[in-house]
């Protein structure tokens, strides 16, 4: 018998393009150019929009809570799921899966709404709303982008889940690839 000095190849790492950047993008710009255009025009000194830019800091509050919501709601999800099934070893774990990932999905299309509506509030907040809590803004974005961050190595855990047969590996590709890549799931 031959041994060899080299370590155990690894299984290979999936890996899927992030097109959410792309939209995240044109929301931001968009928000930018938005909340730019509501702090300084004129006509919107009167009713629901001298209401909005009075209380800008707390709907962008509202906006983080809702987001960070969100992402402890999926990430619990997510990991009493791979609690429950470290493995994918028959097409009873992947039925599982698939409603967990469909509300994933249908979170992520909320998580980007609030997250729209949330940079807006806080653009028309640091424009309006005086130096204190315009850093308040600062501070609690950042603190919310990185909390989101570390909740979402739950869904690397769940990216690299390991497979058992070929047939369950083709169709668990095929449902995290919509999961990952497409605004609505087909699964």
């Amino acid at each position: 018998m031959e041994t060899s000095d080299r370590p155990p190849e690894d299984s290979p790492k999936r890996v899927f393009k992030a097109p959410m950047i792309a939209p995240l993008a044109a929301i931001g710009a968009l928000a930018v150019l938005a909340g730019y255009l509501f702090c300084f025009a004129p006509i919107l000194e009167t009713g629901v929009f001298s209401y909005v830019r009075e209380n800008s800091f707390e709907l962008f509050v509202v906006c983080q809570a809702v987001l960070v919501a969100l992402a402890i709601y999926n990430k619990k999800q997510l990991d009493t799921f791979l609690n429950d099934f470290p493995s994918i070893d028959d097409s009873q774990a992947l039925e599982e899966l698939k409603p967990i990932l469909r509300t994933n999905v249908y979170s992520a299309l909320f998580s980007v709404l609030f997250l729209g509506v949330g940079i807006f509030a806080g653009i028309v907040t640091l424009m309006t709303q005086g130096l204190v809590k315009g850093g308040l803004v600062a501070v609690i974005y950042l603190t919310v982008m990185g909390l989101i961050q570390l909740l979402s190595r739950t869904e690397e855990r769940a990216k690299q889940i390991e497979c058992s047969a070929e047939d369950l590996e083709v169709e668990l590709n095929s449902i995290l690839k919509c999961w990952l890549e497409k605004p609505l799931p087909n699964f």
